[in-house]
């Protein structure tokens, strides 16, 4: 899991460290109080490693280095530092040693700058990642082995436009491949699509290797749930998610498939009082949104850090209360950050759960940890949602 994070000059954030729980962290505050620029870290995260250079990320989809670091920032430079408990990825222990990943991004000329560090135990000591930079239309990485003070550069050549720990940086050292493969594992879900082109596209019934987990996109959802159906280590959770379906609604019953003449994949639902079985073109839209955060939560390989994006929105109360238990189910296993606007999902958990996100004077982004011990005269009498709602532990307007 992750232990915290540093955030230094991005986005609203000018310097702050973000303690996270093991388990559950659902992040509350006003619109624009930071919460979607929290998780906007876990995405370059997961983007540098899986998808592609970094600066793809933030010129294509973040309008570029201007629009991404702080507008208070007296540096150019965007700075992320990860504390990681190395005992989730590395086989023989830590020591109690954890591990650090920093990022360094810089702007010149518009084309980023990066430089990362990583202390991370090796067979032998420990490996600093010190630098990759741009020069002359091709990265280098710079790796300094601290178990000789004599030994200070070990230089090699990585290809042009690198993503965060490279293949190039990791082949000598097993156990930062285990770590990248751990920051590989987060995911990422916001705005639900629950369309023809995200949760009710058809899935090729041949195509097996994109059914381990949802998708950003939301468009494999037919083939995950088929694929879960019929796999022993997953039977059981599909089971959980097809019975959710009647908790929610008692005209409703469990998840079903078709296939079509092109050997699609597509998801039936039964409608108990008419008998028939109907596509989800003829589901509810809340409805075909609980299914999708149900596959996320009730899956076994959803990844080790979900980030889910107000995952309330469009659902009834009872849904709402359906989906905190799926986070909890979630987080046995996961590490989950949530951020919400909903009273009834706040109900369901603890103060110690909650990050508050507020604003300074200067529209810098503060986060607030809270605690039990300092609320117990209020605790009898308010649910946390309720705390939150009457503004007793702040992340409301006034």
């Amino acid at each position: 899991m992750i232990k915290s994070i540093r955030l230094k000059n991005f986005f609203s954030f000018e310097e702050q460290t973000v303690r996270l729980n093991p388990d559950v962290n659902l992040l509350v505050g006003i619109n624009g109080s930071g919460k979607s620029n929290f998780i906007k870290a876990f995405e370059l995260l997961r983007f540098g490693i899986n998808e592609g250079p970094i600066h793809k990320l933030v010129n294509e989809k973040w309008g570029g280095f201007s629009k991404t670091i702080n507008f208070s920032a007296r540096k150019n430079m965007i700075e992320l530092e990860l504390l990681v408990d190395a005992s989730q990825f590395l086989k023989n222990g830590t020591g109690g040693k954890d591990t650090v990943y920093t990022i360094n991004c810089g702007n010149d000329w518009r084309v980023i700058l990066l430089k990362q560090q990583i202390d991370l135990l090796d067979e032998n000591g420990a490996l600093n990642i010190k630098e990759v930079e741009k020069n002359d239309e091709k990265f280098h990485i710079a790796a300094e082995h601290n178990l000789d003070e004599s030994d200070h550069n070990a230089y090699k050549e990585c290809r042009e436009h690198v993503n965060l720990l490279a293949e190039e940086a990791i082949v000598e050292n097993r156990n930062l491949g285990r770590f990248k493969n751990f920051i590989r594992q987060i995911e990422i879900y916001d705005s639900i699509n629950i369309g023809r082109d995200g949760a009710q596209k058809r899935n090729d019934s041949n195509y097996k290797e994109n059914y381990q987990k949802l998708s950003s996109t939301f468009d494999n959802l037919a083939g995950l749930l088929n694929a879960m159906s019929i796999k022993p280590e997953t039977e059981g959770a599909f089971d959980k998610i097809s019975k959710s379906i009647n908790d929610i609604n008692i005209n409703l019953e469990g998840v079903y498939f078709g296939l079509d003449d092109d050997q699609n994949f597509y998801i039936q639902i039964r409608n108990l009082p008419q008998d028939v079985m109907m596509d989800l073109s003829n589901i509810s839209n809340g409805t075909i949104k609980f299914l999708v955060l149900m596959s996320i939560l009730y899956n076994p390989n959803r990844g080790n850090i979900i980030c889910l994006e107000e995952p309330e929105d469009g659902l009834h109360p009872d849904m709402i209360n359906m989906v905190a238990k799926g986070i909890k189910h979630a987080a046995k296993t996961s590490q989950m950050i949530v951020s919400t606007h909903s009273p009834f999902l706040l109900n369901a958990f603890e103060l110690e759960d909650i990050l508050v996100f507020e604003n300074d004077e200067k529209g810098n982004t503060i986060v607030k940890e809270l605690s039990q011990d300092n609320f117990d005269d209020w605790t009898d009498d308010f649910m946390v949602g309720q705390l939150w709602v009457n503004g007793h532990i702040g992340g409301k307007r006034w």
